[in-house]
Parts: structure tokens; C-alpha cells; sequence
């Protein structure tokens, strides 16, 4: 994480130093930066959550990241104060060199972390000693990675995580600059693109907190955070349909769109878009770490290889598209996101066993065995069947038999 972190920092650094070599080597490292530490952090959560905390983990982890955009955006508001058209070179570098000078405070910082011990989820009435973790090097995470993609939740995941990757293309590049192009705002428009990004922060926060308020509640078997998040997006994409001219994707404009735009409106939508991005991300997140609890690192870095795979191409391709049709596209996807998730959620994590059953040990106590919820039907009722074969040659029910049983079975329990 560290080291990702680092190749963060060289991102500014390379535009202090006005080089068209040094901008591209800092593109480059930024890249690889994000892919070292999104992946690292995600992994370093799943470790340190107990199962069935992952989603309020990653809520809580999303506010702090996300407060990192009130300040920044902050300085950037204020330092833009009555530039209408352009920013001046020595109101760049300044700008450039505190928001380095921060982020390499955060890497100090990352440094001090405490490192999580690996570890392997055991059944209840399993003796984790029993388990053996093996650890291989990065050929071996690597085709664990290919063969996680070919499995059938990654498939349905896949186009979550393209949205996941567009939805932060448009709200982070396309929608910001897109406020500073459209002039009739007003005097100050360029001063509305740190504005729209501090309101995105706020929604990020927001939808941070989102998984303690609702606490894990669902609406007809789907996540609310989910719903939400979806339901968010959709609405800032109608709303910035009828409040930016379509030409503002490409440059300074007095053009209007359906109304003459209206900056209240545009931050409104900046606020919905940051709530809708949180609640994809830590949704995404929740359901990777719940399906793949011991695959962490392989499952996110096929996450963030899809997410910056679709970030890349709707970089190259949305100036040569304009506003209204990647609203669109974004609509489109944002649907068709909510359906697969919809379809992992309901058939991997809903498909839930008749309730715990009573075992009756040999000193005659009763003690409960909760089985996991992802378990698919068919593997519950040959379970089932299996452990009352055992129960009926034997005359009675012992609890450590049908514990080994079920880890022979490699069936893990909660």
C-alpha cells in the first residue's frame, strides 16, 4: 500500500514540473500506484473485518477517504476566486505543491499501519488448527485471479464493476469539467468545479454512513444501500440532462440545455453522484469479501482491473462524445448493474438452509449449528441427507461427527 501510495504522489509532482515526459511517467505510475494500493486496502479490510462486518468496514473506511476531498477542494475553491476563463501559472503550482505536500504526509502515515495476520475463516465446532493456510507467490495469486474470473458470481459481477469504472470517469472528469465549461453559470463558473467536488465529497460521506443507518436492511431481498446508490445516479443524470448543454463536454460554452443551467442544480447532482459512488463501491466491496473471504487480494484486483479497464476507455472516448450521450450510456449501464447485482445477491448470498438445527450431543445438550447463507440448495439438501444417513446408522446425534463431516465437505460455516 505504501508503494502505491508513493506512485500517487508522483501524479502532481509531474505536472510542477512541466515536462511532457514526466506527465506521462507520472499517468503511468498513478496507474500503477491505484492498482497496488486499491487493491492492498481492499485486502487489508477484508483482513482485519470479522465476517459480516465488511459492509460497515468499508463504510467507515469510505468517510476518511472521502474527507481527504473537503480540504483539497477547499484550497482549490478559494484560490480559483474570480478566474472566470483561466488559471494563472502561479495559482497552479501552489495548489500542486500543498496537495503533494498532503499526500505525502498520508503515505508517512500509511507506513505506521498495523500488518493484519493472515488467517482462514473455520466452521464453528472446527478446530482451526485443522485448517492450513498456504501461501504462494504472485504466480500462483495470479491464476487464482483467472480462475476467480471464469467463476459464475465474478461473471455476473462483471458489469457492476464496468459501471463502477464509467461512473467514476463521468463524475470525476466529465460532469467536473463540464460545470466549468458552462459560462452561463455565471461569473465565477470556474470556482463551481472545486464546489461540485467538495459536494461530492460530502456525498461520499454520506453514503458512508449509509451502511450503519440502514444496517444491512433490504427491500424485497435487494440491499437498500444498492438501491440507493442506483436510484441516486439515475436521478443526477436526468437532472444534469436537463441542466447542461451537451456541447459543454467539449469546451467553453453559452449554450443552455432544456433550462438555462443553474449552479444550485449542479451541485445537487455533484452530492448525488459522490452518494451513488459510495454506495456501489462499498456494496461491490461487501459482496466480493462475503463471496470470496480468502481470495481478498486475487478478487480485487480483478475488480480493479475491470473498473480501470472501463476508466481508460471512457477516458479516450468521451471527448469525441457529447454530454447528453454519455448520460445515456451511464443510465444504461446503472440499470444493468442493479440487475446482475440483483441476481448474485438472490442466488449466492439469499439462498438461505431451513434454519439452525438442534444436534443433540452425547451428554444429552442441545447446541445450535448455523450454516452459511450462500449455500446453494442442492448442496443443503445432499448435506442434509448425508448427516441424517450418519444420525440414523448411529442412533444418536453427535455434534463433533457432524462438525467433521461438514469440514470434510468443505462447507463453511458461519
Amino acid at each position: 500500500m505504501v508503494i502505491g501510495a508513493s506512485g500517487y504522489v508522483l501524479f502532481p509532482i509531474s505536472f510542477i514540473l512541466e515536462s511532457t515526459f514526466y506527465l506521462y511517467f507520472g499517468a503511468f505510475m498513478n496507474g500503477i500506484g491505484s492498482s497496488l494500493l486499491w487493491t492492498g486496502q481492499a485486502n487489508y479490510l477484508v483482513l482485519n473485518s470479522k465476517p459480516g462486518m465488511v459492509s460497515k468496514n468499508v463504510g467507515l473506511f469510505w468517510i476518511f477517504y472521502m474527507m481527504g476531498m473537503l480540504p483539497g477542494n477547499l484550497i482549490v475553491f478559494f484560490a480559483f476566486k474570480d478566474k472566470q476563463k483561466y488559471i494563472d501559472q502561479s495559482t497552479r503550482m501552489f495548489i500542486l505543491t500543498v496537495l503533494s505536500i498532503m499526500m505525502g504526509v498520508g503515505v508517512i502515515i500509511m507506513y505506521f499501519l498495523r500488518r493484519p495476520k493472515p488467517k482462514r475463516r473455520a466452521a464453528p465446532g472446527v478446530d482451526s488448527g485443522n485448517l492450513v493456510l498456504t501461501q504462494g507467490g504472485p504466480g500462483r495469486a495470479f491464476r487464482t485471479a483467472l480462475r476467480l474470473c471464469v467463476t459464475r458470481e465474478m461473471l455476473w459481477l462483471m458489469l457492476p464493476f464496468c459501471y463502477a469504472g464509467l461512473h467514476l470517469t463521468f463524475f470525476s472528469s466529465v460532469y467536473s469539467s463540464s460545470v466549468g465549461f458552462t459560462l452561463k453559470m455565471g461569473e465565477s463558473t470556474k470556482q463551481l468545479v472545486p464546489l461540485a467536488g467538495f459536494f461530492t465529497g460530502i456525498g461520499e460521506i454520506t453514503g458512508g454512513a449509509l451502511p450503519f443507518i440502514l444496517n444491512n436492511r433490504k427491500c424485497g431481498g435487494l440491499s437498500l444501500i444498492m438501491l440507493t446508490g442506483i436510484v441516486s445516479n439515475v436521478f443526477s443524470y436526468a437532472m444534469t440532462y436537463i441542466n447542461i448543454p451537451d456541447v459543454a463536454a467539449f469546451g467553453n460554452t453559452w449554450d443552455s440545455s432544456l433550462i438555462p443551467p443553474n449552479e444550485y442544480l449542479a451541485v445537487l447532482c455533484s452530492f448525488l453522484m459522490g452518494l451513488g459512488d459510495c454506495c456501489v463501491h462499498t456494496e461491490l466491496y461487501s459482496i466480493l469479501g462475503t463471496i470470496y473471504p480468502n481470495e481478498s487480494a486475487e478478487v480485487f484486483a480483478v475488480f480493479k482491473f475491470v473498473r480501470c479497464l472501463c476508466t481508460a476507455a471512457d477516458f479516450y472516448c468521451s471527448p469525441f462524445i457529447g454530454l447528453h450521450v454519455q448520460l445515456f450510456i451511464q443510465t444504461l449501464f446503472a440499470i444493468l448493474c442493479l440487475a446482475c447485482y440483483v441476481v448474485v445477491q438472490l442466488q449466492y448470498l439469499s439462498v438461505k438452509p431451513p434454519g439452525p438445527r438442534k444436534l443433540t450431543t452425547r451428554n444429552g445438550l442441545r447446541e445450535d449449528v448455523h450454516y452459511n447463507g450462500d449455500l446453494k440448495e442442492a448442496e443443503w439438501e445432499k448435506q442434509s441427507s448425508r448427516r441424517d444417513s450418519i444420525n440414523s446408522d448411529s442412533g444418536y446425534q453427535d455434534s463433533s461427527i457432524v462438525a467433521n463431516h461438514l469440514h470434510i465437505e468443505n462447507f463453511i460455516c458461519k
